[in-house]
Order: C-alpha cells, then sequence, then structure tokens
C-alpha cells in the first residue's frame, strides 16, 4: 500500500531540473490523492442523500463524473495531460451538478472555485479569467433557469431570487480572488525558474569553456616542453657548426682554397637554416597572438617560380632526390596574381623542405592549377609517407612526426596559419610508403586574369 501511495505521489513526467512543470504535477498529484480520501466520503453521502431524495438522474452524473477522477488517480499510465483535462473539468461537472441538485447545502460552490483554482494552477492566467468566465455563463444560465422554473424538482428551486444574487456576486470574486492570483505567481516562480534555468545553462558553458581553456592551456604547455626539449638540440648543431668552421676560417687554419670554398658553405647554410628556425618562431609566436599580418599585391607568379628554381638549384639538396617544377603549368608568363607573394613563396619552401626531409629516393614535383575561382598549388613527393596514427596531428604545432628530423615542428603549423589567412585552404593525400602530396588553394579575384601583367600592377 506505501509502495502504492508514493508511486502515485511522485511526478513521473518530469524531473526536478524542469521546475514549474514539475511543481505543477507534483501538487496537482497531492490534489487527485486529497480527493481521493475526502472526496470518498463526501460521494457516498452526497449519492445516498440523491437515492434517497429520488434524485436518480443526479446521482448517476456524479457517480460518472467521480468515477472519471477515480479512473485516472489510479491508472498512471493515462498521459499527464488527459489527467489535467479530464479532474479540471470534471470539477467543474460535480459543482454544477451539486449545486443544481443540492443548492447551498452540497458543495457545488466549492466545487467551482476548485475548478478555478485548478485551471489556474494547470492552464495559468488564461486558464483562470476563463474559469472565471465559466462560473459566470454557469450562474447565469442557473439564475435564467430559476427565473423559469426549470429546476422546480431540485433543491436549488428553494433559494430565493435574491439570495441567489448574493450568493452570485460572492462566488465570482471568490474565484477571481482565488484563481487569478495563483496563476500569476505561477507565472512569476515560471520566470524565476527559467532565469535561474538561463543562469545555469550559462554556469555549465562557462566550466566548459573552462575547461577547454584549461585543456588547452596544458595541452600549450605540454607541446612547448616538447618544443624546447628539441630546440635546443636543433639550435645547437649548426650554431657549434658556424663556430667552429668559422674558427678554422678566422685563425687561417684552412690553406686549400677549395676546402675553404666548402667551409664558408656550409657556414652559409647552417646559419640560414637558423635565421629560417628564427622566422619560424618569430610567425609562430605571431600567429598565437593574432597578430600576423598579410599584405596583396599584384605580382608575377612565374617571377616567384623562377626565384624558387634558382634557390633549389643553389642548393643541391640531395643527389638522389630531384625537385621537378612542372613547366607546362607555369608556361604563361603573363599570369598576375593578387595576394601576399612573401607568403606564399615562404608556404612553397615548408612544403618542398618537408617533402626533402621524408623523401630518400625519388622525385619531388611542384605545380599548381587554374580551378575557376580558386588557385590550386601542390607539392607532391616520393617519400615515405605518412601513417594514419600521424595525421591528426601533422598541422599541430611543436609536433614532430619523426623527431629522429631536424626541425623545430613549427613548419606544417604556421602553412596551415599562412594559407588559412590568405583566405585558403590546405588539406593533403597520403599513402604509406608511396608518397604524399599536399595541396594549397588560393582565391583569384575578378581582376586576375590571364591578361598583360604589367596592365594590372601600373
Amino acid at each position: 500500500m506505501k509502495k502504492w501511495i508514493i508511486n502515485r505521489l511522485s511526478p513521473i513526467n518530469h524531473n526536478l531540473s524542469e521546475g514549474i512543470e514539475y511543481w505543477k504535477e507534483y501538487i496537482f498529484l497531492r490534489v487527485l490523492f486529497l480527493f481521493l480520501i475526502l472526496g470518498s466520503l463526501a460521494y457516498i453521502f452526497g449519492v445516498t442523500w440523491c437515492i434517497q431524495a429520488n434524485y436518480y438522474l443526479v446521482a448517476s452524473v456524479v457517480s460518472i463524473a467521480y468515477s472519471s477522477i477515480v479512473f485516472v488517480i489510479v491508472f498512471n499510465t493515462i498521459p499527464l495531460q488527459i489527467k489535467y483535462y479530464v479532474v479540471t473539468y470534471m470539477a467543474l461537472f460535480l459543482g454544477v451538478s451539486l449545486l443544481i441538485s443540492l443548492g447551498t447545502d452540497g458543495a457545488g460552490f466549492i466545487y467551482l472555485i476548485g475548478y478555478s483554482i485548478l485551471a489556474a494552477l494547470l492552464f495559468g492566467l488564461r486558464g483562470a479569467v476563463l474559469s472565471v468566465i465559466v462560473n459566470l455563463l454557469v450562474i447565469v444560465l442557473i439564475g435564467i433557469g430559476l427565473w423559469y422554473g426549470i429546476f422546480n424538482n431540485y433543491r436549488i428551486s428553494l433559494i430565493e431570487p435574491g439570495h441567489w444574487y448574493v450568493l452570485s456576486f460572492n462566488i465570482l470574486p471568490m474565484s477571481a480572488v482565488a484563481s487569478i492570483p495563483l496563476a500569476l505567481v505561477v507565472k512569476g516562480l515560471k520566470q524565476i525558474i527559467d532565469s535561474l534555468k538561463a543562469l545555469q545553462r550559462s554556469l555549465e558553458i562557462n566550466i566548459e569553456q573552462l575547461h577547454k581553456a584549461k585543456e588547452k592551456a596544458e595541452e600549450s604547455d605540454q607541446l612547448k616542453s616538447m618544443f624546447l626539449a628539441n630546440i635546443s638540440h636543433e639550435v645547437r648543431t649548426p650554431l657549434n657548426a658556424v663556430m667552429g668552421y668559422t674558427e678554422l676560417l678566422m685563425h687561417n687554419m684552412v690553406e686549400d682554397e677549395d676546402e675553404k670554398e666548402r667551409y664558408y658553405q656550409i657556414v652559409f647554410q647552417n646559419g640560414q637554416y637558423l635565421l629560417e628556425m628564427m622566422d619560424n618562431l618569430v610567425d609562430a609566436s605571431l600567429i598565437e597572438s593574432h597578430q600576423l599580418t598579410t599584405h596583396s599585391n599584384f605580382f608575377q607568379l612565374s617571377d616567384l617560380i623562377s626565384e624558387l628554381k634558382h634557390l633549389y638549384e643553389s642548393k643541391k639538396n640531395s643527389e638522389t632526390v630531384s625537385l621537378r617544377f612542372v613547366e607546362n603549368l607555369f608556361s604563361c608568363a603573363e599570369f598576375a596574381l593578387n595576394s601576399d607573394r612573401k607568403r606564399i613563396k615562404q608556404i612553397l619552401i615548408n612544403l618542398i623542405n618537408n617533402a626533402y626531409k621524408f623523401t630518400f629516393i625519388g622525385s619531388i614535383e611542384v605545380g599548381y592549377e587554374d580551378a575557376n575561382d580558386t588557385l590550386l598549388f601542390y607539392v607532391k613527393d616520393t617519400g615515405i609517407g605518412i601513417s594514419e596514427e600521424n595525421r591528426k596531428n601533422i598541422f599541430r604545432r611543436f609536433v614532430k612526426v619523426d623527431q629522429l628530423k631536424g626541425g623545430s615542428g613549427l613548419g606544417l603549423s604556421i602553412s596551415k596559419s599562412l594559407v588559412e589567412s590568405l583566405g585558403g585552404k590546405i588539406w593533403f593525400d597520403s599513402q604509406e610508403g608511396k608518397g604524399t602530396t599536399f595541396y594549397f588553394s588560393l582565391p583569384k579575384t575578378e581582376e586576375e586574369n590571364l591578361g598583360n601583367f604589367n596592365s594590372l600592377i601600373k
């Protein structure tokens, strides 16, 4: 029995986090339970009196109404909204029936007031106002029935017209006072609960953002620790070469001119490597602080490609790896691109250098294609490729796929940021053991065409 009562009193359609809806169901279930206990006594005495007075129709109506309410109380499977409507309108039905059959001796007026309270609780201010109007119509219609003698066979006919008017003017204000303020209180509570829930959601979002910021900070610290662990070696190695060979040359410890020239070349290459590393560090700092800027101007793409070809011809990076610029794609010497020449060169150098690191034999191919509204660049190599586990980290800062390879782990990350700052996209396609192709696209403006370059820059 105890378990049955608890199940009937516990909201099952709402939970506490829903606020006012939970409490509406909570109060409603307790009203039903009280009705089940107290209403049973009133029903037994009322129906007994109606049968003794030969009011069989009234006894039947009251029995149907009361049975409907008991039915929705007992069965939890009935939807809550149906329970709301059944109980509310059965309260109205019982109020009218008892008022007609028993007059002021019964609980008719009390049920009408209860109907207004339930309407306000369940349906808000609109329900409260509508219930007062319905009560007014009930009183008016009963008054008309009394005037024309329709209810002469019932106890309500014993009420004098003056007495009825007094009762009517009392019941209407009581209905309004009992229902409308309650509806306003429920509305106010709902607004307060909604505000608290919005505040709670805002706090949850802030907490989530703080957690993400914390994770990002921890990740950044971890990445920087990895970077610092590698950078000392990356800086010390070329710096030792610069210092060592410079000391040999300063003290004239090398007499052979070809040997001197080779040492000068080594010092220059290592110095250039250090300079590129410092430039990457500066760019990474600017990107992290959102201070990286780009400057767009028209420039001749063929000049940039020629400059890159000359740069890598002088470097002669590898005897087993050939670097090839696809000539047929660069055949149009008059193509003018409106973008940041310095940054595009930096992106291509980063991608070519990255290809050299992981290509031991074979070729590296550099090219671009005119793809409608974009210009598509690519750097393709026949190197070792990128494994599945490393693909998701390939553009992360300070991450090196192969710790044995040189570099700061910033080249691809910086390239991605540069491409995006120029309004483009970067991606790659790789097969482990067969090679990798990096692509990046840049938007073209309406002015960029295959016309005369000189006319664009004037």
